[in-house]
């Protein structure tokens, strides 16, 4: 039936125009943020890991595709080379190798250390104190024992202090980090 539904879609000749969604990089920094509070439901809400890991992939994906609308714009205004302008974006963006890194591990399907050198990106369960040690999990990511306060989350741990990070706390600092930089730049 929905083969059905989509042929007769494309029959009376109606198309989805992905810029009528997202149009601008503002739009794409509004679905980011959409992906963030997507990515804590899934905390909130989830007993499985795997959940958890898709949404942190989608925040990833979109994080990366503002990235690139973001340079294409700067390198169009400024009739430049955007590789220079993406250095700078990646450097004003603590968290923007690491975001990479996982984003090409999904598209890729492994681990690529160049974007993020030394860093490591993990699921994992974030428990209080008391319960560590409590919780098990099976290689389906699904916890065999999930008692109240512990939760699935990604785990992103820092190259040079290796302080592990929860990648919701990083996500949010990227996503303000976005957000200012589209302000900066007046990308509208």
């Amino acid at each position: 039936m929905n083969n059905q539904m989509s042929r007769s879609r494309l029959d009376m000749g109606r198309t989805i125009n992905l810029t009528a969604v997202v149009g601008s990089p503002k739009d794409l920094c509004d679905k980011l943020h959409w992906n963030w509070e997507r990515y804590h439901d899934e905390l909130d809400h989830s007993t499985d890991g795997r959940s958890v890991g898709f949404a942190a992939l989608d925040y990833a994906k979109t994080a990366i595709a503002l990235h690139d609308w973001v340079n294409l714009i700067i390198t169009q205004r400024n009739r430049s080379d955007g590789t220079k302008i993406a250095k700078l974006v990646d450097e004003d963006i603590r968290w923007q190798g690491a975001i990479r890194a996982v984003a090409n591990a999904a598209k890729h399907g492994r681990f690529d250390d160049k974007a993020w050198p030394g860093g490591w990106a993990t699921m994992g369960i974030v428990a209080p104190d008391e319960l560590r040690g409590q919780v098990h999990t099976n290689r389906a990511l699904t916890p065999v024992l999930l008692k109240d306060g512990a939760r699935w989350e990604f785990i992103l741990t820092d190259p040079y202090t290796s302080e592990h990070t929860q990648a919701g706390d990083a996500f949010l600092e990227n996503f303000i980090d976005w957000d200012g930089i589209l302000v900066e730049l007046k990308t509208d």
